[in-house]
C-alpha cells in the first residue's frame, strides 16, 4: 500500500536519484546567476517605450550574450573584467553597436537600449513572427498565460525529437507515457481518463473497446504543437482524469507555404529477417493501405444464421432451412459449401517481398486580405507513410504453483509460446482548414481533418498452450481505422474594445473500424512429427467480418465579459451538447464438415492453411442426389450470436458558469488570480446488444443476459484554480476540482471477446458504475527568460469506483477471463519537475544549445473488492491481486532534449526516454504483468541550405537497440519472462524543398 513503511523507502529512494538527475539542469540555470562581473539592462521601442521581447545580445568578438525576458530585460553574467562592445538587435529593428563598455571587477553595469524600427525590414517583421509559430519560446509564453496548468511540446520540439506521430511526441511531456505505441497514460491514469480534442473540438474513435483516439493516426507534420491540460477548469467536458490533450493545427499561415518532403526509412531487425515475411490473399489497392472488397464478407451472402442443421426443427417435418429451395440436409450442406468457397479466405499465406518504404508530405498555405478589413487563408497538409514490421520472441503465461500462495510455477503455465509477428501498415492523413477574420472582430475558421491507418498482421506462434501440448498457431488480421472530422468554429467581439465575446463550435464526426476476413487457424503436433488441424478444443478455420460506425455531433456556445478597466476581471458561461453513436457488429464462421468421417489430414510445416483450401469443399449433385466429394462446410458460429452487436447512443449536456478576479487580500490583489467555476452535467447511455445477422435481439427462455444496459448520471462539478504571481516571471499554481471518467461503450457491453487463442477473453458489464475523481495540484514556475524554464509540482487523485478489472477462472483454471468492474477505490499522487535552459557551450554568434528535462515520480494504488456479481446475478470471487498500481502507471519517468542549432544550418538534437516498470495486464494471483524498464535514446539531425530551399534530415531511432519485455515481477526481485521481442534499430532519412 501507498502509505506502507517499506513502499516509503522506496519512493525515498526514488525521489533522492530524481533530485540528483533534477539538481543537474537546476545547477545550470542558477550557476548563471553566482558569478560576480555582469553587464544588464532593458531593450524597449524608442517610440513606444515597449518592452521588446526576445531581442539578442552580445558582446562582440566573446562568446557571451542573452536574450531578453518577457520584460525587456536582458542578463550577461559571469564576466571578467574589461572593455566590451555591446551588439543589440531585433527582427524589423536597426541593429545597435554600443562602444567601449568597461566592466570593473566584481561590478554590476546596467546599460538600457532603445531600438529604431527600420523603414526598409518592416515587411520582415511579419514573416518573422510567422516562422516562429509552433517554437518553443510560443509553447512557453502560452504555458506561462494560461489560468489552469499545462504542460505542451511545440513543434520545433517534434522536429528535434525526430518522431513520426503525435502518440511519439506525447512521450516527451511531463508525466506522459503511450501504452500499446497509441493511447496516452498521463499521471498514471489510462487512456479512458484521457480526452483527445482537435483544435478543441473532439473527435470519434474507430476502436471498438476504447472511447479515446489513438494517437498514433495523426502524423506529426499536421501537428503545430501538443497542449495536455493537467487541471480543470469548468468549460472543460466533465469526463476529466489525467489531463485533456489538445492537438493544434493551423488555420491558415501568414505567408504563402508550398513544400514538399519525401523520405525513406528502414529497420535492421526486418532487414535480417526478410524471410520470415509472409502475406495473405489480398487486393489491389493493398499497398495505398485501402481493401478493394477482396477480404469483404460477399454482398449475395444470406441475411440469416449459417447454421449446421438448417433453421429450425418443427416435430413431423424436420428442419425447416431458411433457403425455400432447398428440403434436405444435403442440399443445405451444398448451400454451405457453396457460401465457404465464395469467401476469399487465403488460409495460404506466400513470401512477402518488401518495397523500400517511403513517406511523402505535402503543404499549401497561403493568405490574403487586410487585417483592417477582411483577412483569410487556407492551409491544406498531406501526409502518406507506409512500413513493414517483424517481431520475434517468447509468449508466455502462467499459474499459480499449487499449494503455495502466490508463488508461480514454470510447470504450470497456461501458455509457452515463440510467437512471431509481422505485417505491413500504412497511413494516410490529411487537414485541409480555411480561416477569414472580418474587422479584426469576427473570426471563422473551418477545419477538416482526415485519418486513415491500415495494419495487415499475421500472428505465428509455436508452443504449448492449456489444450495442447505442442503446437502452430495462426492468426491473420486486417484492419482499416479511418476518423474524419469536420468542426466550424466562430469568436466574436461584439463592441470594438471586445469586453463581450461570444465563441461557438460545431463538429460532426466519423469514424470507421473495418476488420474484415480474421482468421485463426491451429495445429497440434502428431507423434511422427507432423501437424494436425485442432478441433476438439476450438472450431477449426476461424473466419471473423468486424465492422465499427462511430457518429459524433457536438456543439458548443460560450459568452465571455472582460472588464474593460481590468481584464483580469473576467465572466464567462456557456452550454455545451454532445452525441455520440456507436454500431458495432461481428459475424464469425468456421469450417466444419459434411461428415463425421472428413479428416483435414495431416501436413507439415509448409502446408499450413491448406486443409481449408477451395478444393476440400463439400460437393453435391442435387439433381442427380449424388454426393461427389464429402468435405469442408461453413457454419457460422452461433454462440453469443444474438449478442455480438451492440448499438450505443450517449447524450451529454452541459452548462457552466466562471469567474476570474483578482483577490483583494493582504494587498496582493496585482499578484493573486482566483479562476472559481462550476460545471452541470447530465449524461445518459444506452446500450444495445443484438444479433448482427437479423439485427434484432433473440431471447431464449433461459437467457439472462440483458437486453439494454442504461447509465443516467447527472453531475455537478466544481473547479478553483488560485495562481500567484510572486514576481513578474514567477508563478505559483493551486487547483482543485471534481471530475468523472465513464466506461467505454463495450466494457458496458455484454459482450465477450478473445484476441488470440489462449489468451484472455474480456467481458464487458452493462452494471458498470462511473467513476468520481477528486485532484489536487500544486505546481511553482520560475520563467528566467522567455525560453527558459524551472518548475516543480504535486498532484493528488482520489477515485471512487474506479474502473477496473477482475480476474477470474470460468470452465477451468486454464480459462482466464476479464470482467470489467467498480474497484472500491483508487489513488494516485507524484511529483513533477521540469526544467529548460540555454546552455553557455558555444557563442551566440555561432549558434544555440538548449536542455530541455522533465521528470515524474509517483506512485498509485487499487483496492479490489473481496467479491464481484457477474451481470447475469452470479457471484465469483477474482484471483487477481487485491491491492496493486493502477494499469498503465510507471513511478519514475524522465524525458531529456539535448538540442544544438548552428548558424550555418546544421542542427542536431539528441533524446532520451526512460520509464519504470508498469503493469499491462492482470493474471491470476500475483501473475500480473508488467512492461519492464527501458531506455529509449534517439538522434536527429538536419542541414539547411542558406542560398537554397532545401533541407535534408536523418532519424536513427533506438541507438540503444533496447528489447520491449515483458514480465511477471516478483517480491525477491526475479522476472518469470512473459513477452520479449526486438524492435530493432531504425532509421529515416528526408529531403524537404520549400518553393
Amino acid at each position: 500500500m501507498i502509505l506502507e513503511h517499506k513502499n516509503g523507502e522506496k519512493a525515498m529512494k526514488l525521489l533522492i536519484k530524481l533530485c540528483y538527475w533534477f539538481l543537474v539542469p537546476v545547477a545550470l540555470v542558477g550557476s548563471v546567476s553566482a558569478q560576480s562581473g555582469s553587464i544588464v539592462g532593458k531593450i524597449t521601442d524608442i517610440e513606444s517605450g515597449e518592452a521588446l521581447i526576445g531581442a539578442n545580445v552580445f558582446l562582440e568578438g566573446t562568446s557571451f550574450g542573452s536574450a531578453t525576458d518577457f520584460e525587456g530585460n536582458y542578463f550577461i553574467q559571469n564576466l571578467p573584467p574589461g572593455t566590451y562592445t555591446i551588439v543589440a538587435n531585433y527582427i524589423g529593428y536597426e541593429k545597435k553597436i554600443i562602444e567601449d563598455i568597461e566592466l570593473i571587477d566584481e561590478n554590476s553595469i546596467t546599460i538600457d537600449i532603445e531600438l529604431s524600427a527600420g523603414a526598409i525590414e518592416l515587411q520582415a517583421v511579419e514573416v518573422e513572427v510567422d516562422a516562429k509559430e509552433g517554437t518553443e519560446r510560443e509553447e512557453l509564453q502560452q504555458k506561462r498565460e494560461s489560468t489552469v496548468l499545462e504542460d505542451a511540446i511545440s513543434a520545433d520540439q517534434i522536429s528535434k525529437s525526430g518522431d513520426s506521430n503525435a502518440a511519439e511526441a506525447m512521450r516527451r511531456v511531463t508525466g506522459v507515457t503511450i501504452r500499446d505505441g497509441k493511447f496516452p497514460v498521463v499521471r498514471g491514469l489510462g487512456e479512458r481518463y484521457t480526452a483527445v480534442q482537435v483544435n478543441s473540438s473532439p473527435l470519434p474513435s474507430p476502436e471498438p473497446d476504447k472511447k479515446a483516439v489513438p494517437l498514433d493516426l495523426f502524423p506529426t507534420s499536421l501537428i503545430n504543437g501538443i497542449k495536455v491540460l493537467k487541471t480543470y477548469s469548468a468549460e472543460m467536458p466533465g469526463e476529466f482524469g489525467g489531463g485533456g490533450i489538445i492537438l493544434d493545427t493551423k488555420a491558415y499561415p501568414d505567408q504563402r507555404v508550398i513544400d514538399v518532403s519525401f523520405g525513406l526509412s528502414g529497420n535492421t531487425y526486418i532487414s535480417n529477417n526478410y524471410d520470415h515475411l509472409f502475406s495473405s490473399v489480398g487486393g489491389k489497392n493493398d499497398f495505398w493501405g485501402y481493401d478493394d472488397g477482396t477480404r469483404a464478407l460477399p454482398k449475395e451472402f444470406p441475411d440469416y444464421v449459417v447454421k449446421k442443421q438448417g433453421g429450425k426443427y418443427v416435430i413431423g417435418e424436420g428442419w425447416v432451412y431458411p433457403d425455400s429451395s432447398i428440403s434436405n440436409f444435403l442440399g443445405w450442406y451444398n448451400r454451405l459449401s457453396q457460401l465457404g468457397r465464395s469467401l476469399n479466405t487465403g488460409f495460404v499465406h506466400k513470401k512477402q517481398t518488401p518495397k523500400q518504404p517511403f513517406s511523402l508530405s505535402l503543404k499549401n498555405g497561403q493568405k490574403w486580405g487586410s487585417k483592417s478589413f477582411i483577412e483569410g487563408g487556407y492551409f491544406i497538409n498531406l501526409n502518406f507513410s507506409n512500413k513493414y514490421y517483424y517481431t520475434n520472441g517468447l509468449s508466455k503465461t502462467y499459474l499459480e504453483q499449487s499449494g503455495t500462495e502466490g508463488a508461480l510455477s514454470l510447470v504450470s503455465s497456461l501458455e509457452d509460446r515463440i510467437l512471431s509477428t509481422n505485417g505491413y501498415s500504412t497511413s494516410l492523413a490529411s487537414s485541409i482548414s480555411f480561416g477569414m477574420k472580418l474587422w479584426e472582430m469576427h473570426d471563422f475558421k473551418l477545419n477538416f481533418i482526415y485519418s486513415h491507418k491500415s495494419d495487415d498482421k499475421m500472428y505465428r506462434s509455436s508452443g504449448s498452450t492449456a489444450n495442447v501440448a505442442e503446437g502452430i498457431f495462426i492468426s491473420d488480421k486486417y484492419i482499416e481505422k479511418t476518423v474524419r472530422s469536420l468542426s466550424l468554429n466562430g469568436d466574436h467581439k461584439l463592441n470594438e474594445i471586445g469586453s463581450h465575446n461570444i465563441e461557438w463550435n460545431a463538429t460532426v464526426g466519423n469514424s470507421l473500424r473495418y476488420e474484415p476476413r480474421s482468421m485463426q487457424h491451429n495445429y497440434r503436433f502428431t507423434d511422427d512429427g507432423y501437424l494436425s488441424v485442432i478441433a476438439s478444443s476450438t472450431e477449426p478455420g476461424i473466419v471473423d467480418y468486424i465492422d465499427g460506425d462511430d457518429n459524433l455531433l457536438n456543439l458548443d456556445l460560450k459568452y465571455k465579459y472582460v472588464n474593460p478597466n481590468d481584464e483580469r476581471i473576467q465572466f464567462k458561461t456557456g452550454l455545451a451538447y454532445q452525441n455520440k453513436f456507436r454500431n458495432f457488429s461481428k459475424r464469425s464462421f468456421y469450417h466444419g464438415v459434411s461428415h463425421a468421417s472428413v479428416s483435414y489430414g495431416v501436413l507439415d510445416s509448409t502446408q499450413l492453411g491448406e486443409p481449408f483450401s477451395k478444393n476440400k469443399f463439400f460437393l453435391y449433385n442435387e439433381d442427380a442426389d449424388r454426393i461427389i466429394q464429402k468435405g469442408l462446410i461453413l457454419v457460422e458460429r452461433s454462440d453469443g450470436i444474438s449478442r455480438n452487436g451492440y448499438r450505443a447512443d450517449q447524450y451529454v449536456d452541459a452548462a457552466f458558469v466562471q469567474f476570474q478576479s483578482p483577490v483583494p487580500l493582504f494587498g496582493l490583489s496585482d499578484k493573486l488570480l482566483l479562476i472559481a467555476g462550476i460545471r452541470s452535467e447530465n449524461y445518459d447511455l444506452k446500450v444495445y446488444p443484438y444479433n448482427p445477422v437479423t439485427g434484432v435481439r433473440d431471447f431464449s427462455q433461459n437467457d439472462t443476459i440483458p437486453t439494454e444496459s442504461k447509465q443516467l448520471d447527472p453531475k455537478i462539478l466544481p473547479a478553483l484554480n488560485l495562481n500567484f504571481n510572486a514576481t513578474d516571471n514567477t508563478i505559483l499554481r493551486l487547483a482543485y476540482s471534481k471530475t468523472v471518467a465513464r466506461g467505454e461503450f463495450r466494457e458496458i457491453a455484454p459482450f465477450a471477446y478473445q484476441e488470440f487463442y489462449g489468451k484472455a477473453i474480456r467481458i464487458g458489464n452493462p452494471d458498470l458504475k462511473p467513476s468520481e475523481i477528486t485532484n489536487y495540484d500544486i505546481r511553482y514556475e520560475w520563467y528566467p527568460t522567455p525560453t527558459e524554464l524551472l518548475s516543480v509540482g504535486y498532484f493528488n487523485k482520489d477515485f471512487v469506483n474506479p474502473i477496473d478489472i477482475a480476474v477470474f477462472t470460468a470452465g477451468g483454471s486454464d480459462r482466464i477471463n476479464l470482467m470489467f468492474m467498480n474497484a472500491e477505490s483508487a489513488k494516485t499522487s507524484g511529483f513533477e519537475f521540469e526544467a529548460r535552459k540555454t546552455l553557455p557551450f558555444i557563442p551566440v554568434t555561432m549558434g544555440l544549445m538548449r536542455l530541455s528535462f522533465n521528470a515524474t515520480i509517483s506512485q498509485s494504488e487499487v483496492q479490489s473488492p473481496e467479491s464481484v456479481t457477474f451481470f447475469t446475478g452470479d457471484p465469483f470471487t477474482p484471483v487477481s491481486e487485491k491491492n496493486r498500481p493502477l494499469q498503465g502507471q510507471s513511478d519514475i519517468i524522465v524525458n531529456s532534449l539535448l538540442s544544438l542549432r548552428l548558424n550555418s544550418g546544421y542542427n542536431l538534437a539528441l533524446s532520451y526516454n526512460y520509464n519504470s516498470k508498469k503493469l499491462i495486464s492482470l493474471q491470476s494471483f500475483k501473475a500480473s504483468e508488467y512492461e519492464l524498464p527501458s531506455h529509449d535514446v534517439n538522434v536527429t539531425a538536419s542541414k539547411d541550405f542558406q542560398k537554397l530551399p532545401f533541407r535534408l534530415g536523418i532519424k536513427l531511432k533506438n541507438l540503444l537497440q533496447q528489447k520491449e519485455e515483458y514480465a511477471i515481477v516478483q517480491e525477491n526481485g526475479s522476472n518469470y519472462y512473459t513477452s520479449t521481442f526486438d524492435p530493432g534499430f531504425s532509421w529515416s532519412m528526408s529531403f524537404s524543398y520549400k518553393f
